[in-house]
């Protein structure tokens, strides 16, 4: 179900879900049908591998 979700929001290159979990992905890193293996949860965060480049660069 949740990557049917992420994949009706690939429109948007960043999307990020408040509580109860986190999700943060960008688009621009991997294409749709890579999110899944891609997720990491730690400590109730799901954090799509290749962000800290994309946040660093929008920040």
């Amino acid at each position: 179900m949740l990557l049917k979700f992420l994949q009706s929001l690939n429109k948007l290159s960043l999307i990020v879900l408040i509580p109860p979990g986190i999700v943060i992905f960008s688009k621009e890193e991997q294409p749709s049908n890579t999110y899944a293996p891609m997720l990491v949860q730690v400590s109730g965060i799901v954090m799509f591998c290749k962000l800290e480049q994309t946040v660093k660069a929008k920040s």
